[in-house]
């Protein structure tokens, strides 16, 4: 009898890890994972003369949503919404855990920026190497929400992390008034 119960629980645990991955799992976002974003936001933010953001409620559940959906459609382009947007992943062949701190993602869209022209703020040719950077920094943003899904890309394990920004950035013909030049950190991350 311990024999057959050995091999129900077995089957059925090897049934739920299957299941872990068949799909994008929506993941609760933890308060440790969005204000970690918040933070690394604010500390990048503060190099270049941008206010704090705040984190809104509305902005972290379309950020959630859109994690959830990406991961659903293995699709990580960003969709045109109210909402500036950006999106990363990470994973390996193993299985992938979500992350509570949210900093190295923020600090890849943020290296973007060595490829931005601040003599040349409206040149658009090289924006897809720096447009998550600009984001990150855009003055007049003032609300963000992130979320984090669970999914696959290209057979592998992962979890894909969305930042929504509200109002947009990124706007033609602004970047001169809401990219401001790095300068010495007035605190830490």
């Amino acid at each position: 009898m311990t024999y057959l119960w050995s091999l129900l629980i077995a089957a059925l645990i090897s049934a739920l890890c299957s299941a872990y991955f068949q799909g994008a799992t929506a993941v609760p976002l933890s308060d440790r994972f969005e204000e970690s974003c918040l933070d690394a936001h604010n500390y990048y933010r503060s190099l270049h003369g941008s206010p704090d953001l705040d984190l809104d409620d509305e902005v972290s559940r379309n950020a959630r949503n859109r994690a959830r959906q990406i991961a659903n459609s293995d699709n990580i382009r960003s969709e045109q919404s109210e909402y500036g947007e950006n999106t990363f992943w990470y994973g390996s062949s193993s299985r992938t855990m979500l992350s509570e701190n949210c900093s190295n993602v923020v600090k890849t869209w943020y290296d973007t920026g060595a490829k931005y022209d601040y003599d040349n703020p409206e040149d658009r040719n090289n924006f897809s190497r720096y447009g998550t950077f600009t984001q990150v920094v855009w003055k007049s943003t003032t609300k963000l929400g992130c979320g984090q899904a669970l999914g696959r890309n290209n057979g592998l394990n992962g979890v894909y992390v969305v930042c929504n920004y509200s109002p947009a950035g990124n706007l033609r013909g602004a970047f001169g008034d809401n990219i401001g030049e790095r300068s010495k950190p007035s605190r830490r991350n």
